[in-house]
């Protein structure tokens, strides 16, 4: 599904090098990993497959097609077809929960019938089917993240990609998110998330990629990582 081939990113004017010559597949209905310290090049990888930033050098391929080479409209239909989370939750709160994963509906124009239709199935998959007149600020940390797993859901994407997803919740609130995307990634869909947490990767015991200055070290299937 996701091809890098010789992916090397160097930030200018610090030439800092983030990515170093990454190769790296990511099979269609994967759960995969990326870890590494601070600095090891995690978002910098996460934002070049989102094409929110572009590689100095290498190709990143989606489905066999060059991101580099796509045009507007299809940079649009592609960017349709992932969800994206960050640990900040990016949530409006003058919304509440259903309003902020409706919006992301209205805004390419669904009707209110599919609005009314999958918002609430949605938000009964991660397990906030109660919640949905709360505005943010009566939600903890894990709520909050579940509602902007929710919002990436909504358009049933084929590839999540999740930015240190749980980097701010408590030990509870963890393992409430991690079975979110256990769940969806069970529906099919591809996930990618990157994290510097290892009770995070010991409890997904799924594909773990490590990053060490900006390149791949290591590349373990399943089980119990040791950093």
């Amino acid at each position: 599904m996701i091809s890098l081939k010789d992916v090397t990113k160097i930030y200018h004017p610090s030439k800092i090098m983030a990515l170093d010559h990454v190769n790296l597949d990511v099979a269609k209905g994967e759960f995969v990993v990326i870890v590494g310290r601070s600095g090891a090049g995690k978002t910098t990888l996460i934002k070049a497959i989102n094409k929110e930033i572009e590689p100095t050098s290498g190709e990143i391929l989606f489905e066999g097609n060059n991101l580099a080479a796509i045009n507007h409209a299809e940079l649009n239909c592609f960017r349709r077809r992932i969800g994206t989370i960050f640990q900040d939750y990016r949530l409006i709160h003058t919304k509440n929960v259903f309003e902020n994963v409706a919006y992301a509906m209205e805004v390419v124009g669904a009707s209110d019938q599919d609005i009314n239709r999958d918002v609430p199935s949605v938000l009964n998959m991660v397990g906030l089917k109660d919640k949905t007149r709360n505005f943010p600020q009566e939600l903890s940390g894990g709520e909050k993240q579940r509602v902007a797993i929710a919002r990436a859901l909504i358009h049933r994407p084929d590839l999540i990609l999740a930015d240190e997803p749980t980097a701010n919740l408590d030990v509870y609130s963890i393992q409430d998110v991690l079975e979110s995307f256990l769940k969806v990634n069970e529906m099919g869909t591809t996930i990618i998330l990157a994290t510097h947490n290892q009770n995070v990767v010991n409890y997904l015991k799924t594909r773990v990629i490590t990053l060490e200055n900006g390149a791949v070290v290591r590349d373990q299937q399943k089980g119990k990582f040791i950093l």
